[in-house]
């Protein structure tokens, strides 16, 4: 599905279609979601009103806890609290390994030889950041589903 269609005025299919589109950004130690509106970029917030998430996940055998939450748990459970994941994102196992040898975290290949972070639930290192964005739904969407997102 394209972002943008340009139509001849007059000759396009639905021309007072209005799609919501919505970007992501995911940063190395805050994400946000935003899209326009009346031409003008606006962040939305999440259910609580913040507009930025620390990109921190907090894995318990149980499940998760993202944002704000996962980053209380940082200092008690160093090994399931994944936090500027960006920066390992599309390198290999032995290249993380090499360039960041302190992280407090444990890796491990994946069968298909990706890496993985060792935690009490397991997780690749894409994963870590969609869970971010399953539970970080924007507010500001008001139950609207985008029918276009753009990921940076």
């Amino acid at each position: 599905m394209a972002l943008l269609q340009i139509s001849e005025p007059g000759l396009s299919a639905a021309p007072h279609q209005r799609r919501l589109a919505a970007g992501i950004d995911l940063g190395t130690t805050n994400s946000l979601v935003a899209t326009v509106r009346s031409g003008q970029a606006e962040t939305l917030p999440d259910h609580e009103g913040r507009h930025l998430l620390p990109s921190v996940v907090h894995y318990q055998q149980q499940g998760h806890t993202v944002g704000y939450a996962a980053r209380d748990n940082a200092a008690q459970d160093t090994a399931n609290t994944i936090s500027s994941v960006k920066r390992m994102m599309g390198r290999s196992l032995a290249d993380i390994q090499a360039r960041y040898p302190h992280l407090p975290y444990r890796f491990k290949a994946s069968v298909n030889g990706l890496p993985m972070i060792d935690t009490a639930a397991d997780c690749s290192i894409r994963y870590a950041y969609r869970l971010i964005f399953s539970k970080r739904w924007p507010r500001g969407l008001a139950n609207r589903s985008p029918a276009s997102w753009m990921v940076w």
